[in-house]
């Protein structure tokens, strides 16, 4: 399972920003589907930078620009056919922290 999104820095700086698949400490990249099933994301691309460890990707965002993310797991249930919930962990000069989506239909 891929998922693919945009991120926009609408701050007038320039930001950090890591997200993350699975690292050992901060906020891990998961997914629930209808069937209660967890996954760990596997691998993190964010911009042109997809880390070789896959753990997490970094970049600068710059202000008003559109970016595009991934996040990838594996060993996804092929009969699902929602996310009840995509908790997207990334670490910004804020600190760990996530955003989450509930709910979300999926297109094959």
């Amino acid at each position: 399972m891929t998922c693919h999104f945009t991120i926009v820095n609408d701050s007038a700086m320039d930001r950090w920003l890591h997200l993350h698949a699975r690292v050992w400490s901060g906020a891990n990249s998961r997914l629930f589907d209808e069937f209660g099933n967890e996954y760990i994301a596997t691998e993190a691309q964010i911009g042109s930078d997809a880390n070789i460890s896959r753990e997490f990707a970094q970049i600068v965002l710059v202000p008003q620009v559109v970016t595009k993310a991934m996040i990838r797991f594996d060993k996804f249930n092929p009969e699902a056919t929602m996310l009840t919930l995509l908790r997207v962990g990334f670490w910004s000069d804020r600190g760990d922290t996530h955003t989450d989506f509930r709910n979300v239909q999926l297109i094959r």
